[in-house]
């Protein structure tokens, strides 16, 4: 039971992982400052791992959330 639960955890962390590194490359340069930042971001969320793709999930977040007020 424990095993299926740590497994199902593992591939939900990693499907969120794929998605962000997913979204990185698809989003196109003008949501960020220049080509450098979207660079580092990427470097950001696949090297940060788990980490680094909340960080950019809540970037990105906040950012729509100033381009909608």
């Amino acid at each position: 039971m424990l095993n299926t639960l740590v497994i199902i955890l593992g591939i939900a962390v990693f499907a969120f992982w794929l998605v962000q590194v997913i979204s990185v490359l698809a989003l196109d340069v003008s949501h960020f400052e220049s080509h450098t930042h979207k660079l580092i971001w990427f470097l950001v969320v696949f090297s940060g791992s788990i980490v680094g793709a909340v960080w950019f999930f809540l970037w990105r977040r906040g950012s729509a959330s100033l381009d909608e007020g």
